[in-house]
């Protein structure tokens, strides 16, 4: 697979499905100031489905009713500008406004079959030592880049992030994939959760426009040389061991373990030859030790690499030595035989769990509520891969890659 994938997500297959184009151009301020618990109505997105956009949070990051969306240049997407009153001076500094996005029919909630969303014109402002535009989307979906992009990916068992480069681009223009990134949606989705804003230093009031375009630009997918169904992290005392499962390993070589104790700059750690399995599935451990001073919090991601040379990059794993407790829901066993078990994050109430094919075709739903662990029966399904999401009640969900045997 002769490409190289910029973007440090973990992609799996996509639906054949084509996502039709949804029209944000017809909005109306509903009930709220513009502040936290404002709600907006993007009436007929898709004919008699409406898009409800909620304001949930806000850091450094204001709006306006006029500035919610912007017709220019392209009416049918949609496209805030957000303004940053307060300056920020360090490169961990964020400035955003999350919102929930929300689609109803005859006011009941209305599930996609389809859906995709494409980010426009994700830049910096020309220098490395100022900001850099991010998004980041709830799970579950599936992001998509390009070669060669100025943006990075990273993701955890709840959020993707899309982060710029220091790069700037003088127009939003569709033809420029290396400044896009895109979203696809597993087929049910109704709700998601998107952080819109900057990373790092900004000026006060900096106001920088956003453009979201829910359509597929199918330039955006690349063919990968390996299928990474996951990549877990896990501490014991000063080891940390890495755990990762493939599959399709089509002419492909190996994985590097790359370590970060700052979770930008990586070194290199070790290889792991790959197992050469086109049609099953292959596991693979490696552990690796705390060096002495090292910081408590460390990094890791793989670089997997075919046999022509060319890579790309897995997502990020964040790893406290010592840690005591979980921060994410735990599926286990996985690989599962016949049945499996959900333990759920500390002190969270589970409010369903849903099962989808590797299509996003639904085959389990469950709608519980309980902070304790709730077992499954899958033995009826055929092996392969599934995607489990765990929604909770707080409006977030985990996404795990399940693999039946």
């Amino acid at each position: 697979m002769a490409l190289l994938l910029s973007l440090s997500f973990n992609l799996s297959a996509q639906s054949s499905c084509e996502p039709p184009l949804y029209n944000f151009n017809n909005k109306s301020n509903v009930n709220g100031t513009v502040g936290v618990g404002t709600e907006f109505t993007f009436s007929n997105v898709l004919s008699n489905v409406n898009a409800i956009v909620t304001i949930t949070k806000m850091q450094n990051a204001t709006i306006n009713n006029a500035n919610m969306d912007n017709a220019s240049p392209y009416a049918q997407a949609w496209q805030p500008f957000i303004t940053f009153p307060s300056s920020r001076s360090a490169a961990g500094d964020s400035s955003y406004i999350e919102y929930k996005v929300r689609f109803v029919s005859n006011n009941q909630t209305s599930s996609q079959a389809c859906m995709a969303m494409t980010i426009v014109d994700c830049d910096g402002n020309g220098s490395g030592n100022t900001y850099r535009e991010m998004v980041k989307v709830s799970l579950p979906g599936n992001p998509m880049g390009i070669s060669n992009s100025t943006i990075s990916g990273y993701e955890d068992s709840r959020w993707m992030l899309f982060k710029s480069g220091p790069a700037t681009f003088s127009n939003i223009d569709t033809v420029n994939k290396a400044a896009m990134g895109q979203v696809n949606f597993p087929a049910g989705t109704h709700t998601f959760y998107i952080r819109v804003g900057v990373v790092g230093p900004v000026s006060a009031n900096t106001q920088r426009q956003f453009s979201f375009y829910f359509k597929s630009f199918t330039g955006l997918l690349v063919p990968l040389p390996v299928n990474l169904i996951s990549f877990t992290s896990v501490s014991s005392g000063d080891n940390v061991q890495l755990n990762w499962i493939s599959s399709d390993e089509h002419q492909f070589s190996h994985y590097e373990v790359f370590k970060s104790t700052n979770g930008k700059d990586y070194t290199y750690v070790a290889s792991v030859e790959a197992s050469g399995n086109v049609n099953s599935i292959s596991n693979y451990t490696f552990t690796d030790s705390r060096l002495p001073g090292e910081s408590n919090q460390v990094f890791y991601k793989l670089k997997l690499v075919d046999l022509n040379g060319l890579y790309q990059w897995s997502g990020v794993r964040s790893v406290l030595y010592n840690q005591v407790a979980s921060t994410e829901g735990i599926v286990f066993p996985n690989p599962v035989l016949n049945d499996f078990t959900v333990l759920p994050s500390a002190g969270a109430n589970i409010q369903r769990l849903i099962l989808n094919d590797a299509l996003g075709q639904e085959l389990i739903k469950h709608s519980i509520s309980t902070d304790s662990t709730a077992k499954f029966d899958i033995s009826n399904l055929q092996a392969g891969i599934y995607n489990l999401y765990i929604y909770y009640e707080d409006g977030t969900c985990q996404a795990v890659k399940l693999v039946k045997q």
